[in-house]
């Protein structure tokens, strides 16, 4: 496996934390950094997978890639590394499927960059609304997914520490 910073952004610790609750609250709402990573698995037989997205070619150039509305603002100060498409095209094959861990923006502003028809798998319930933030991002969503095709993974049965999800059927 290899991993990439794709790219570095830095939101306010109270973004990522509660500092209400009483281990966190002596903590100072300073800016937080946070690396937005790529990871590449060459499967021997099933091909070329990336494990989150980073950012697009778009932003990496200075757009705003899949980002809407007032989110634009919010990424603003992100930091370009290695866009996914640059990553992606550094392989011999072609990729074969995206794996996200979850569907936060920083793991997601890469998409546009992964060609329709590749599947991009995610985890059950991960694109159902929750809070008031998922109502500002939503178009954000909408633009980084639009015409992929979304393959949910199911994890019943499967003991996280003693299995394991066979994705490709390889065992």
């Amino acid at each position: 496996m290899d991993s990439y910073v794709s790219a570095t952004w830095a939101v306010p610790l109270s973004g990522l934390l509660d500092l209400d609750h009483p281990d966190a609250a002596h903590l100072p709402d300073e800016a937080a950094p946070i690396v937005l990573p790529v990871h590449v698995i060459e499967h021997p037989v099933h091909g070329l997978f990336v494990v989150d997205t980073g950012i697009s070619r778009d932003q990496a150039s200075g757009g705003p890639g899949p980002a809407r509305g007032l989110v634009k603002s919010y990424l603003s100060s992100i930091e370009a590394g290695q866009s996914l498409g640059e990553i992606v095209e550094g392989y011999d094959a072609p990729l074969a499927g995206v794996l996200l861990t979850h569907a936060h923006l920083d793991h997601v502003l890469g998409l546009p960059d992964v060609p329709q028809g590749v599947p991009v798998y995610l985890g059950p319930g991960e694109l159902e609304a929750r809070s008031v933030m998922n109502a500002l991002t939503r178009s954000t969503y909408n633009a980084a997914l639009d015409g992929h095709t979304l393959l949910t993974l199911e994890f019943d049965g499967v003991d996280p520490i003693e299995g394991a999800l066979d994705l490709l059927g390889d065992g």
